[in-house]
């Protein structure tokens, strides 16, 4: 099964959007799934009703996405798990070329923003950052900072999440000799 992990904060125009895309994708894959709603705290709640396919939990107040994507992770039970934000940057149709990825033996692929709606300085401090991250620590990874990823479930029992370590997850697997892309 694979387990898609959506935290979110004030995003209820987007979620029944990106919901309608990753079922439409899924069924095309015919592969078992799960949604996994994570609202950090957002001020207006977002009417979803649980089903076998979509969970929503809710956190009372705002504890910031590295809680989110742990109590997505508590409740996930796919062996294949998958983050994406709930913006609408992240791209479902991308599904199928991390299966195809991971069914070629990598245990983690990052995602690449492609439709990224930061300001220019982010994007300059992001740029920067993964420049030093590739020539300093000699990461493989083109989009450190993109929340958009699949790994095998083993990947993340090797390294728990806590605070905001999630955003180098991809570098902690592949210094652990995890197969990634």
């Amino acid at each position: 099964m694979i387990s898609i992990i959506i935290p979110f904060y004030n995003e209820e125009k987007n979620i029944p959007i990106l919901l309608q895309e990753i079922d439409e994708v899924m069924r095309k894959e015919n592969k078992p799934f799960e949604v996994v709603l994570v609202d950090d705290g957002s001020e207006k709640k977002i009417q979803i009703s649980n089903s076998n396919s979509i969970k929503l939990i809710e956190h009372k107040k705002r504890m910031g996405k590295g809680e989110a994507l742990k109590t997505g992770m508590s409740h996930a039970n796919g062996n294949i798990i998958i983050f994406m934000d709930g913006d609408l940057q992240d791209d479902p149709h991308d599904f199928p070329s991390f299966f195809a990825k991971l069914e070629d033996g990598y245990d983690l692929v990052n995602g690449i923003r492609s439709k990224r709606k930061d300001t220019g300085i982010i994007q300059l401090y992001s740029h920067l950052a993964n420049s030093v991250l590739r020539n300093i620590f000699k990461s493989p990874f083109t989009d450190i900072n993109c929340g958009f990823k699949a790994f095998k479930r083993e990947v993340l029992e090797n390294m728990p999440l806590y605070g905001n370590n999630f955003r180098f997850l991809p570098l902690s697997a592949y210094y652990q000799g995890f197969k990634v892309a």
